[in-house]
């Protein structure tokens, strides 16, 4: 994760575009078809002074959006929220999770089931209670309520697992500093019962981490700390080839900034990228992402 900020266009511009946007996104999960905004709109969540929004992504069963909060206190929660076509603001975000011990973070919805992937340090059997590194969760929502939280206990280790993402094929990724390693953390993914590296093409000998997985399995946008970039931090794309991944590219226009850019999500309809830039959540039409377009 890293750290920037932005703004808005105001008035009556800025509503166009936010509305155009959530009308798909959040009124229906079978009609997502309307534009998204054409350039980055910085979404309006209501956070307080101190407060980091970051990693959204939207559920594919019911349209409500997810996403992480880190407190002035170094806490982190998972919220949801929906939009409001009355008011045309986001409903107030609410916690969900809360036995979590202010550990939860970087939900992703599974495409294939909207189950909800995510990173936690809560306590389960097998995990000593002195640990401090995170672990990969899914939690299921049934009924309008969410179930009981389950350990992803075929990819956890003692090391950390962070950011998960997962493609339609049930293909996992992941960012993680187990031994295989070569950097702070590195791109990995689950299959087959067992956890590859993306590899040195890939990873370098700084944190890479955030991987999100495009739902055709064949792009992966992450950010890098071992590339140059624009900024502190920015996006990069890796393209499947073969048996192996391309050099990453950086994602470019009109996404990386000289501040710093990092989470990258999608809209359950795969229209729209979320991203975070210092404080805030971004969305953007993916097909205005020249890097990213279809």
């Amino acid at each position: 994760m890293a750290d920037t900020d932005g703004s808005l266009p105001r008035g009556d511009a800025r509503m166009r575009i936010v509305t155009c946007f959530l009308l798909t996104s959040c009124a229906s999960t079978t009609a997502l078809v309307a534009p998204s905004p054409p350039t980055p709109q910085r979404l309006e969540l209501g956070r307080q002074d101190g407060e980091r929004d970051f990693a959204m992504t939207q559920s594919p069963i019911d349209g409500r959006f997810v996403f992480t909060r880190a407190r002035a206190d170094r806490t982190l929660q998972l919220m949801e929220t929906r939009f409001d076509l009355r008011t045309q603001r986001f409903e107030p975000p609410r916690p969900i999770l809360d036995e979590g011990g202010g550990t939860d973070a970087d939900g992703f919805f599974d495409p294939r089931t909207g189950d909800l992937l995510f990173m936690s340090k809560r306590p389960h059997p097998g995990r000593a209670e002195d640990r401090q590194d995170f672990d990969l969760w899914v939690v299921s929502r049934r009924g309008g309520v969410w179930g009981k939280p389950r350990p992803m206990d075929a990819v956890n280790t003692e090391h950390q697992e962070l950011f998960p993402s997962v493609d339609r094929d049930g293909v996992l990724y992941f960012a993680s500093d187990r031994p295989g390693t070569v950097g702070g953390a590195d791109l990995w993914r689950f299959h087959g019962g067992r956890a590859e590296t993306l590899g040195p093409n890939i990873n370098t000998s700084e944190t890479d981490s955030n991987p999100l997985v495009l739902p055709t399995g064949d792009r992966v946008v992450f950010y890098s700390r071992g590339r140059q970039g624009r900024g502190a931090v920015d996006l990069w794309i890796t393209v499947r080839d073969g048996d192996g991944w391309s050099t990453p590219t950086n994602v470019g226009d009109p996404i990386n900034t000289e501040q710093g850019e990092y989470a990258p999500g999608l809209s359950a309809d795969g229209r729209t990228l979320f991203f975070s830039r210092e404080a805030s959540i971004y969305a953007v039409e993916r097909a205005r992402v020249p890097t990213l377009a279809d």
